[in-house]
């Protein structure tokens, strides 16, 4: 254990692990619902109507308030760590850049989700199977070459992973930023497969449901309002 725990103390080893833990877990939950519960309203054809070319700009819509929560959660477990005394990492701004991405990455993750699977319960569930596991099989106390293969390749796409792995090398270690940079490129690689695949998805969804419901990009009049009660959508048809 010393070879992980340098300082021999649990504290010091402990609190970042599990505030990143708890991070990602509200990061993922929060996001399950981003889309799928879209998907179940009526209101979601209006809602998107004619802004299917801007898959982009809606899914940063979605995830732009829990990128600034989420960076001010991490401010306060800081100003925590500085009153409460405990070690903070040196290079304070290489820190918050990390973490910047991390929680970037893990958004883009469970938008991802959330636009594959169009219910949130279900949704939810998958990324709990991917959430609840992640700290122990992230190597963070358990080295990863004693893993199987599939594990280890597994642990590589979840964000916390290399997210914990700077954060050893930044507070309890205390390596020098450049230690931590080939982990700042896993999580920027990380992040923008979720965001592209999820944008892919969006524009491809978006598509098929105005196909589906015979809804051109700009023909509003289509869209079922008290005015034009006309198009009548089935929402078991819908749903699926």
């Amino acid at each position: 254990m010393t070879l992980f725990n340098t300082t021999s103390n649990y504290l010091i080893f402990m609190w970042p692990a599990m505030m990143a833990v708890v991070l990602q877990q509200v990061i993922l939950l929060a996001m399950a619902v981003s889309f799928s519960e879209e998907f179940k309203r009526e209101s979601f054809i209006k809602d998107f109507a004619g802004k299917e070319k801007y898959a982009v700009a809606v899914m940063a819509i979605k995830c732009l308030p829990i990128w600034v929560f989420a960076n001010f959660n991490i401010l306060f477990f800081y100003l925590c760590s500085l009153y409460f005394k405990i070690p903070v990492p040196d290079n304070v701004w290489n820190f918050f850049l990390i973490t910047a991405v991390f929680v970037v990455a893990a958004t883009n993750l469970g938008v991802l989700v959330s636009i594959v699977i169009p219910d949130a319960l279900k949704a939810t569930q998958y990324l709990m199977v991917i959430a609840s596991p992640a700290f122990i099989i992230s190597g963070f106390t358990w080295p990863t070459y004693a893993m199987p293969e599939f594990i280890k390749n597994f642990t590589a796409i979840i964000p916390l992973t290399p997210y914990l792995e700077a954060l050893k090398i930044m507070v309890v270690q205390n390596g020098s930023a450049i230690l931590t940079k080939k982990y700042l490129v896993h999580l920027l690689i990380l992040g923008w497969v979720y965001f592209i695949i999820g944008w892919i998805a969006l524009k491809i969804k978006i598509h098929f449901l105005f196909k589906k419901y015979n809804i051109s990009e700009n023909y509003e009049e289509e869209i079922p309002t008290e005015e034009n009660p006309n198009l009548i959508i089935d929402d078991e048809n819908f749903l699926n």
